[in-house]
């Protein structure tokens, strides 16, 4: 029976029980085929001996069942993929990734703490570009697992924004496929490590060598009376150290005197420059954590003039 035949049994129904059973038709067409037969008979059945309707009745009931078929299809039905799109395919496996994503607390703490502590990355950024020539490899080598680390968060930041059409596709399906797969991959696998990155930990077991580094410099550029230049990054230096709550313990070369509890003696120097018992280089600079942990004391050279 088509959906005209049936439109007209509803139109000549005299009682809201043969509306009721309209709507139940509809919503069950697809997957009940016998049980829409019978109530088609059941239809037959009450409305026997009741007068057809003309067209022009049909039109606004029509429109009706109409709307209702798409509400009804919009619920149960996802939209279907267009053909030859492959980008939606893989957008729709992103979003279904980043649900399952969120839905691991630990996953989703771990981003949320990233995302929260995200200003060291623009300290960083302003102390290599005042780093000198010399120290620039090892500057390099020394951030890799920060420079990982904020790379990771930004590529996991774009997924949400990419997935709700916040952000154009790129250039070529092509493109736009390889980049959405390769997001879906920061997803899996070791993400839970990768996230898992901490910058007071990193401060004072990979930074800190670079820091004494950068201010062995500084240090040195004093006694030639050069270290204006450096002071720049200097200061930026004890801004990182800051985020570890570690501090250098600070010698001036030349001025500071030489302190048997507080410094390590490794050489001695004879410059006539200089009193005695003054600090005049440093060997490895020394550094307070909490403001009164000695974390380690400077090693230094000492001016002995008698």
């Amino acid at each position: 029976m088509t959906l005209t035949t049936i439109l007209l049994i509803a139109c000549t129904a005299a009682s809201a029980v043969a509306v009721a059973l309209l709507v139940f038709l509809l919503k069950r067409e697809r997957k009940e085929t016998r049980r829409l037969n019978a109530a088609i008979r059941l239809f037959e059945e009450k409305i026997g001996g009741v007068k057809a309707v003309c067209a022009d009745d049909l039109q606004p009931i029509e429109r009706g069942v109409g709307s209702l078929r798409e509400q009804i299809a919009g619920i149960v039905n996802k939209p279907p993929v267009p053909p030859g799109d492959p980008v939606l395919i893989e957008h729709q496996v992103l979003a279904e990734s980043w649900k399952q994503f969120l839905s691991n607390q630990e996953l989703s703490a771990a981003l949320d703490g990233a995302l929260q502590d995200r200003a060291w990355g623009t300290l960083l950024d302003e102390l290599k570009a005042v780093v000198p020539a010399e120290l620039k490899p090892a500057f390099d080598a020394v951030i890799v697992p920060c420079r990982e680390h904020r790379t990771l968060v930004q590529k996991l930041d774009l997924i949400p924004r990419l997935v709700s059409g916040k952000i154009p596709r790129l250039g070529t399906a092509a493109e736009e496929v390889r980049r959405t797969r390769e997001l879906a991959m920061l997803l899996t696998g070791d993400a839970t490590t990768r996230l898992d990155f901490r910058i007071r930990q990193w401060v004072t077991d990979a930074f800190l060598p670079f820091a004494d580094l950068y201010l062995q410099r500084c240090q040195q550029a004093q006694l030639d009376s050069g270290s204006g230049e450096l002071q720049t990054g200097a200061a930026l230096v004890r801004q990182v150290l800051q985020l570890a709550a570690v501090e250098p313990i600070e010698v001036t070369p030349g001025e500071t005197p030489f302190d048997s509890a507080r410094h390590i003696g490794r050489s001695t120097s004879n410059d006539p420059r200089f009193a005695d018992g003054v600090i005049t280089g440093v060997v490895r600079n020394g550094f307070i954590e909490g403001g009164q942990q000695v974390i380690r004391q400077p090693e230094v050279i000492v001016n002995r003039m008698r």
